[in-house]
């Protein structure tokens, strides 16, 4: 099979996965030959839609105890262009429901290193 549209059928076999960073509709293309040699050749289009986002957190932050450091997820990326929602966790519990939007601001009453995370 050529699951890339290059030309080249690089996957062999019964069945083959095709995975894509992006949203769209792609070519496949199946070739088969039998025992004498003789080949065919099949067309398919596979069709993409709501491919998963990439949260990006930002940082490394640095700031004062006591004091609002802002966090930003901007970075976030998507295909389909279709983030609908940001969610943080930040207080380190795997909860993210501390703050929402692309904005949170994080504060602590004591110093420390401290792991914040960004769902989209």
């Amino acid at each position: 099979m050529d699951l890339d549209g290059n030309g080249t059928f690089e996957t062999s076999g019964v069945t083959a996965t095709f995975r894509s960073t992006q949203d769209g509709t792609f070519t496949v293309r199946l070739r088969v030959t039998d025992n004498d040699q003789a080949t065919g050749v099949a067309t398919a289009l596979v069709t993409v839609v709501n491919v998963a986002p990439t949260a990006e957190a930002g940082g490394p932050y640095n700031g004062y105890t006591g004091q609002d450091i802002r966090l930003d997820a901007a970075g976030s990326t998507d295909p389909g262009l279709d983030i609908a929602s940001y969610q943080w966790d930040l207080n380190g519990d795997g909860q993210y429901d501390d703050a929402a939007g692309k904005i949170a601001f994080f504060r602590s009453a004591t110093v420390g290193v401290f792991t914040v995370g960004v769902r989209v």
